[in-house]
């Protein structure tokens, strides 16, 4: 492949682009990929994109839509020298490390609080001094009353109101590292699919497209947890104040908290 045919990435998606009518708006609204990104790319200004995982991320997505292959694309840049960093468009994982440190520390104050509340209700309940301090004198009749656990409708929004304990999950941050292969980039979905685990450390909201279903929205809070099982493709776009872990199989990830995330099988990457 020659010099010339390397630099023409760009070219070929403007051109297709224009000649379906489609504006920068539009294709971004298709895409879910940010317009400013989708500008960068038809102008092959690919120092100013998160990084080379995202870039070949990017083009799939934007050839997809377009109706054109991918796989030329992606090995036309491939055989591009890989872009600078570039300190006007700072990279995710250079954002400022206070945020992450805030959204640790808000996470280990809720799991003490909640530490706490799970300890007094073991001594409450299970107590016998405590019991008989409440129990009814002998002979009143009055039987005590019979307290049922609310039931749980299957309306319940998936986003809890306040944090709830979670029984499997690590105590910590770096638990968690130390229980999972971290990986500096993100995770591929294996061949067959999977279920992908999210836990955010801070607050916002977020969006997930799997399978190309519709995007559906959820609030984002410190130590909320979902997982959706995920065959072939998985798409997030993050907008919260803290990092978020992605886990699938044994390997995890920890995203920053804006910006959008690809996970793909090895097969949909190739295509």
């Amino acid at each position: 492949m020659t010099e010339s045919e390397t630099l023409n990435i760009g070219n070929k998606l403007r051109h297709r682009r224009q000649e379906l009518n489609l504006s920068l708006d539009e294709v971004a609204r298709q895409t879910k990929i940010r317009k400013t990104y989708i500008l960068a790319i038809e102008e092959e200004r690919f120092e100013e994109l998160p990084g080379k995982v995202y870039i070949v991320g990017f083009l799939q997505n934007y050839a997809r839509t377009l109706g054109i292959p991918a796989k030329p694309l992606v090995e036309a840049f491939n055989q591009m020298p890989e872009p600078a960093p570039n300190s006007a468009y700072p990279r995710p994982e250079l954002r400022d490390s206070t945020l992450t440190a805030r959204g640790r520390s808000s996470f280990r104050r809720i799991l003490l609080v909640l530490l706490v509340l799970m300890l007094a209700a073991v001594v409450l309940f299970y107590s016998p001094q405590i019991l008989e301090m409440f129990r009814p004198p002998a002979g009143t009749g009055n039987p005590p009353a019979h307290q049922e656990s609310p039931a749980v409708s299957a309306e319940e929004p998936l986003v809890p109101s306040a944090p709830a304990a979670i029984p499997d999950a690590p105590h910590s941050y770096e638990e968690s590292e130390a229980q999972a292969g971290t990986v500096k980039s993100p995770p591929v979905i294996p061949e067959g699919g999977g279920t992908l685990k999210i836990i955010s450390q801070g607050e916002g909201e977020f969006r997930i497209a799997i399978d190309g279903d519709p995007a559906r929205k959820y609030a984002a809070q410190p130590g909320l947890t979902l997982s959706w099982e995920v065959r072939q493709q998985a798409d997030l776009d993050l907008d919260v104040d803290g990092p978020v872990r992605l886990m699938i199989g044994n390997q995890e990830y920890t995203a920053p908290g804006r910006g959008q995330v690809l996970l793909s099988t090895p097969s949909v990457q190739e295509e």
